[in-house]
């Protein structure tokens, strides 16, 4: 498993699979590829927005958190992680606009009827990766608060991952034992 660091995505090297549907639900998954293997980014260290969330509905838990990019202007590995995963989404949008195998990416991605498979309509199909702060009366961004991103924390049977995680200042902690 290949790591690579949030500011140094090279948008060339990430490609998506072919979608796979998901029986349970109905619903179609994408993979994000990275290289030709699994996407694993590692990010720089980023300030928790919220608490943890738990969603309990179904057969098992999941888990997820948003992080900050607070201090993003001072700080060019936030930059860089924030931009690049700005590019992603672009990425993504304009690939729901190619063919694949003689079909739209946005007709198997999203059932979208061929002529509807343009930017606006597939960027509208989705929730923006990164999430700026907006005004409730006007819907503009406001800049009130730091953009966010939500990142789902792997939990299965009760076990997370990673198992080890670091502080800042390196000292280690173990998410799944006692201490």
């Amino acid at each position: 498993m290949s790591l690579v660091k949030g500011k140094n995505i090279d948008m060339s090297k990430v490609s998506f699979s072919a979608p796979k549907l998901l029986e349970n639900i109905g619903a179609k998954l994408v993979y994000v590829n990275y290289n030709g293997g699994r996407f694993n980014v590692q990010t720089p260290w980023l300030d928790v927005a919220w608490d943890m969330n738990e969603y309990t509905e179904g057969p098992y838990p999941k888990y997820s958190m948003e992080v900050s990019f607070k201090g993003m202007e001072e700080n060019p590995d936030i930059k860089g992680f924030h931009d690049r995963f700005v590019e992603l989404e672009q990425k993504i949008i304009e690939e729901g606009c190619q063919e694949r195998n003689n079909v739209m990416n946005g007709v198997s991605w999203f059932k979208l009827p061929k002529a509807k498979c343009t930017p606006d309509v597939i960027a509208s199909k989705f929730g923006p990766i990164i999430k700026v702060s907006k005004d409730k009366d006007t819907g503009e961004p406001d800049g009130k608060w730091p953009s966010t991103m939500k990142l789902k924390i792997p939990c299965r049977d009760g076990v997370f991952e990673p198992k080890l995680v670091s502080a800042a200042d390196g000292t280690p902690y173990k998410i799944n034992g006692d201490d």
